[in-house]
């Protein structure tokens, strides 16, 4: 079951809202699980976890449940932005970062210079073809590409490349592997 809760800055007035099926304890570990949430924690070190004033707003509910009331109290309290609030992103299933974020990435990928035979190498490696099986391993059908793979499934190239790597199991409850012609 999950809860939504609440951390209120009670010098400031500016919330945190998050959602989890964990012990709330353990979730927020007096501030120390808010690492990634620049935002957050930076509050919390400046003025104290005891700060800060937090409460379960709904408990028992659904996943479904959770993520719709987090996202809609995100925007209600406008939690993403900086005069209300400390959310880096929207929450619940539409996660969006906030702009910042992104600017963060593009600014850490800045100079970062790809060689034209990198950028062929890439290329080509997104277009090997991929052998679609069963969980107990009978091949079904050979895909052109991790793209066309993950089209036909509704899935993400990004699992399926996962499976194939050997760090996930299977995608869509299929086995999948690069696929090599045996001449």
């Amino acid at each position: 079951m999950y809860k939504v809760y609440m951390h209120r800055n009670l010098k400031d007035g500016k919330v945190y809202i998050g959602c989890t099926s964990q012990n709330l304890s353990k979730r927020f570990q007096r501030g120390c699980g808010y690492e990634k949430c620049t935002r957050f924690y930076e509050a919390i070190k400046a003025d104290g976890w005891d700060a800060f004033d937090h409460m379960v707003l709904a408990d028992g509910m659904t996943q479904d449940e959770a993520m719709a009331m987090e996202e809609t109290l995100v925007d209600v309290f406008r939690a993403t932005d900086p005069q209300y609030g400390y959310n880096m992103r929207r929450g619940g299933y539409h996660n969006t970062p906030v702009p910042e974020v992104g600017q963060h990435i593009s600014a850490a990928k800045m100079g970062h210079e790809v060689s034209e035979a990198t950028r062929a190498k890439l290329r080509e490696y997104g277009k090997r073809p991929v052998l679609q099986m069963t969980r107990d391993g009978q091949p079904l059908q050979v895909f052109s590409s991790l793209t066309e793979a993950a089209k036909a499934v509704n899935a993400k190239k990004t699992n399926i490349y996962a499976v194939c790597a050997g760090r996930k199991p299977t995608c869509r409850n299929y086995r999948w592997s690069y696929y090599q012609e045996v001449v």
